[in-house]
């Protein structure tokens, strides 16, 4: 039996690439030839031995394998799920390994779907933990206690230069990959269309690309007490409990459960160059999240131009990354873990560039104004440091440019810093132009080393932050388009709650008979103001306060901006703003006084993939 097992490494160094293969990932090809004289060539990576000594030779026709054959055998002798050791590393190099050896390199966008639904069922490792939180009359301490498979994990946010621990980064239940990501307009089923790092035509920053986090779907279960109650998830149904079901957005319209999730990697950006009627929704990296003109009516226009099957951002978005901070870090809050930008509302009469230039992509500004901004960041500048307003922008842009650098120059005998930014044109300034922060740009978080961080500290509320790989928080609220929040009297009380539609051309702009009532209910105050969230409620997909009465440094830590004895509807708007602060702001914050067609500078959306929703048949 002649079978030629070669070193990669040997046969780059001579020349021979074998697309798609990188040396450091493999180490192993086993060549043969089939009796039609063709090549053929299998991707083995780890695969044990034995399959070796079943490829005939080129020779022995009777028995020669078809390409076909070879995959089958392949799959048949190659376990990936044993060969998986709890790190990051191998968890990609693995799944890259099966995927390849699958034929993804070549596969269609319905066949690269279908691999999603094989991976993600056969790596189910039987993983089920949870965190343990005290019951609001209990405690008011933000953090829980880890359990059953939780228990003794430990992650600590990353920033571009440090990467900390993330001992879920290689969990198969946990391990997050990119991906591009459409939805049929026929069956409205999510089409993942290629992947990071396994097909080639995966694209970040492309118009006409959607940028999406995969990873596997899990079964949350809740169960409550009168001293606790406790958030879990596993990667199989667990009897038992209180409340056990797949998360919302991994239930196919017929009812059955899809292996796997995907969410919205960034924030909206709409190209406003545009006319109007082809304006939307862009969800990619390397742009500023688009505000001004986005409210709870418009993001359901601006998904919707790309068909009615899409949506803008769902409830169950924002309810993933809550469940998400409550397993990984044991906590209810995000603050002093990752803050996102909370508090870089840079405005003011003395942020004015210093000396006059023209034909210039940079500001020189004294060392006090340069020491507002951070490098990274997004800069406004214009006639006017009123934010929002058209002056405020008329020399940068609506979207502003990045501060690329800073530097201390001279000119004329006197000391500048420069704030050095990306504009792509040339631009006049006076000392009457003024520069004011702005949202960070979508992709701030791509250079974090981690799925968990924010670039430059995760802490100090003026860096944007990113979640199992998903973006948030870049200074804008973000307002779900399929989530109304009504406002209603009953038995001589005022209540909120929230009510969801699980179809994306059901989004409307008023509460019709396909809106579901959540049946979280939290009570106005009696008069409008920040209230502190003691409790989050959940169901159909929202997290969504329940309980008021705590404080900046209790329980939730996250404020609820809330009318008093008022009836409507009101938009929902999530996490906080550049000026929010920390004491308001976080994953569970929200500003509920707003009319459905509010816009304003600091609101922002997304589009979301998960607007088409079933009901689960267990």
């Amino acid at each position: 039996m002649a079978v030629d097992v070669k070193d990669i490494n040997q046969h780059e160094s001579a020349g021979t690439q074998y697309p798609g293969i990188a040396a450091d990932e493999l180490n192993i090809l086993v060549e043969r030839t089939n009796a039609d004289g063709e090549l053929l060539k299998a991707n083995l990576g780890e695969m044990i031995s034995s399959i070796v000594t079943q490829i005939p030779s080129a020779s022995d026709t009777s028995h020669a394998l078809s390409n076909s054959a070879v995959t089958a055998l392949f799959n048949s002798t190659y376990d990936p799920v044993s060969l998986l050791d709890g790190t990051k590393a191998t968890y990609d190099r693995v799944m890259r390994n099966w995927f390849v050896s699958r034929g993804a390199l070549t596969a269609t966008s319905a066949e690269l779907t279908a691999l999603c639904d094989e991976w993600y069922t056969i790596t189910r490792t039987g993983w089920n933990g949870y965190t343990t939180f005290n019951a609001p009359a209990v405690s008011s301490v933000s953090t829980g206690t880890k359990g059953g498979d939780n228990a003794g994990l430990s992650c600590t946010p990353s920033t571009d230069t440090v990467a900390n621990t993330d001992d879920y980064a290689g969990l198969p239940l946990f391990a997050v990959k990119d991906c591009n990501w459409t939805v049929d307009a026929d069956t409205l089923d999510i089409v993942i269309t290629a992947i990071d790092g396994i097909t080639s035509n995966f694209r970040r920053s492309d118009a006409d690309a959607f940028v999406g986090v995969l990873q596997m779907a899990p079964y949350h279960w809740y169960d409550s007490t009168d001293t606790t109650y406790v958030h879990g998830i596993s990667d199989a149904y667990q009897p038992g409990h209180d409340i056990c079901k797949p998360v919302p957005e991994a239930v196919k319209l017929d009812g059955t459960m899809r292996p796997w999730v995907c969410h919205g990697k960034y924030a909206g950006h709409i190209d406003q160059s545009l006319a109007s009627a082809s304006q939307v929704f862009e969800c990619r990296s390397g742009v500023t999240p688009t505000t001004g003109f986005v409210s709870h009516n418009t993001s359901q226009t601006y998904a919707r131009r790309h068909g009615t099957q899409y949506s803008g951002m769902c409830g169950c978005d924002h309810s993933w990354l809550v469940l998400m901070l409550y397993i990984k870090y044991a906590s209810l809050t995000a603050d002093a873990l990752l803050q996102g930008c909370v508090n870089y509302y840079k405005t003011s009469a003395s942020y004015v560039v210093a000396h006059a230039e023209t034909g210039t992509t940079r500001l020189l500004v004294s060392a006090s104004t340069a020491a507002q901004f951070i490098v990274g960041s997004t800069l406004r500048f214009g006639s006017s440091y009123s934010y929002g307003a058209t002056a405020s922008y008329d020399i940068s842009g609506v979207d502003g440019a990045m501060l690329l650098s800073k530097e201390t120059v001279t000119v004329d005998g006197v000391e500048y810093v420069a704030l050095n930014t990306d504009a792509q044109a040339a631009f006049d300034t006076t000392t009457s132009t003024y520069i004011t922060s702005w949202m960070w740009r979508t992709g701030s978080c791509d250079a974090v080393l981690g799925n968990d961080g924010s670039p430059n500290s995760c802490t100090n509320e003026q860096n944007p932050a990113k979640l199992q790989g998903i973006e948030y928080m870049y200074g804008a609220y973000e307002v779900p388009s399929d989530t109304i929040l009504n406002l209603y009297t009953e038995a001589s009380e005022y209540w909120y709650e929230p009510y969801t539609v699980a179809r994306s051309a059901e989004q409307t702009t008023s509460l019709t008979s396909d809106y579901t009532a959540s049946g979280i209910t939290i009570a106005q105050p009696e008069s409008s103001s920040w209230q502190y969230t003691k409790r989050m409620g959940f169901n159909g997909g929202i997290m969504f306060p329940a309980e008021k009465g705590g404080s900046s440094s209790t329980y939730t830590r996250d404020g609820f901006y809330m009318n008093a004895a008022m009836t409507g509807l009101c938009e929902w708007l999530l996490c906080g703003s550049l000026h929010t602060g920390s004491g308001a702001a976080g994953l569970s914050a929200c500003t509920g006084d707003c009319g459905l067609g509010y816009a304003s500078w600091n609101i922002c959306g997304r589009l979301s993939p998960n607007g088409n929703r079933g009901e689960w048949t267990a």
